[in-house]
């Protein structure tokens, strides 16, 4: 009987012990895996405010990049536009001086006026002048196949010189003034004036 006993009591002890080892190794596994998950979890974490912060940086970086461009662009532009408005002004001048030489302005208006009448195919018409002018018509009047009456309304003074010439029946408008000349042989030849002026175009001048 008591050897029963004691083989019982080993026995006890035996599975004791054995679940005992196998507790403390399911609770070392267990804390082994806690801890690599805990160690992954916060290095993902880092990495990836690391990412945030980088790219935030980076797109910092490209939105000074292209505030710096936008400025010298506009930079670039400006100091364009100032020098056509200088080319622009200059013309003008040549225009006024040119408008001063009667004999000379005399004849181009002729010239033209024939030209605007014979275009458009007309026998009676009216002009706008500048007031300064109508000593012009009078002397060239006899000379263009049209009859044409002096409109009480005069061009402003930014038109230079030259005429506006509307038909009889107002359905036809021909602009001759020196102004809207000016503006229009400019734009014909911008691709050439802007070639002179800006030899070494930028790349920022491009979108």
């Amino acid at each position: 009987m008591n050897q029963k006993i004691s083989n019982m009591v080993h026995f006890i002890d035996a599975e004791t012990d054995r679940t005992i080892a196998q507790l403390r190794k399911v609770a070392e596994q267990t804390a082994t895996v806690s801890y690599d998950q805990i160690l992954n979890t916060d290095t993902s974490k880092v990495v990836a405010k690391v990412q945030e912060m980088r790219l935030a940086e980076e797109h910092k970086r490209q939105v000074e990049i292209s505030r710096l461009i936008s400025k010298a662009r506009l930079s670039v532009q400006d100091a364009q536009y100032k020098k056509y408005k200088d080319l622009r002004a200059t013309c003008v001048k040549k225009l006024e001086e040119f408008t001063k030489n009667t004999a000379e302005y005399t004849r181009t208006m002729r010239t033209i006026l024939s030209e605007a009448v014979e275009c458009c195919n007309l026998t009676h018409a009216s002009i706008q002048l500048l007031p300064r002018d109508s000593g012009a018509l009078i002397a060239i009047s006899d000379q263009i196949p049209c009859k044409i009456v002096l409109d009480k309304q005069v061009l402003p003074d930014t038109a230079i010189g030259g005429f506006i010439l509307r038909s009889e029946d107002g359905r036809v408008c021909i602009d001759c003034t020196l102004s809207e000349r000016l503006e229009q042989g400019l734009k014909c030849m911008e691709p050439t004036i802007f070639k002179a002026l800006f030899p070494a175009s930028v790349g920022l001048w491009e979108d």
